[in-house]
């Protein structure tokens, strides 16, 4: 086990809120069969269409975004990560962490003085560099470390696919859809007798 880091979510399919989290860090333990995960990150700052399925409904009033006058969107992110630091605390994640948070969202957790996540996971690639680059900065000054995903660009072209099915897609303002069809990565490539993905 010493030999695996095992990183998991929470959200944003599954319901948000205090003891939804607590109830699916149980259903990771069963279901991996695992005491303890390496890292836990809360996957997105909001719970999406959280309700509009008779099994995905948070019990959590602040969380329930279908047709609830008492659906706080930061009030559901602070409660969330209150259940965060508490598995964390009680030691079945061994780091915590969020995935496509901003500024406002950790200034969020600041200003309710609870502890920082250990990681925000973003999409990091030079596409997206200048649009995170604040983030990134912020992150470092307060010793949150940079998780990048998606380095190609898109999530679905490392399976061999193309266009937008399902994955990240950028604006043609920004160059080719993908790091892999850029024309100067591909020059580089050939250059080296490497692949667009190696470069």
């Amino acid at each position: 086990r010493e030999q695996i880091y095992y990183l998991s979510k929470t959200g944003p399919t599954d319901p948000l809120g205090y003891d939804d989290v607590l109830r699916q860090a149980d259903s990771i333990r069963n279901i991996v069969g695992l005491d303890y995960v390496d890292a836990l990150l809360v996957h997105w700052p909001t719970g999406g269409q959280q309700g509009s399925l008779p099994t995905n409904v948070s019990t959590d009033p602040a969380c329930q975004t279908m047709n609830n006058a008492t659906y706080d969107e930061k009030k559901c992110r602070l409660n969330t990560w209150r259940a965060m630091v508490h598995l964390y605390e009680t030691g079945f994640a061994r780091a915590i962490g969020v995935s496509n948070y901003n500024r406002t969202h950790i200034e969020e957790i600041i200003d309710a003085g609870l502890p920082l996540p250990a990681i925000n996971q973003i999409p990091y690639n030079p596409h997206r560099y200048r649009s995170h680059a604040d983030m990134e900065q912020l992150c470092r000054s307060l010793g949150i470390l940079v998780n990048g995903y998606s380095p190609y660009g898109t999530t679905d072209l490392a399976l061999g696919g193309g266009g937008s099915r399902g994955g990240h897609t950028w604006p043609p303002s920004v160059g080719a859809p993908s790091l892999l069809e850029e024309p100067v990565v591909v020059s580089i490539a050939q250059n080296h007798n490497a692949t667009p993905a190696q470069i």
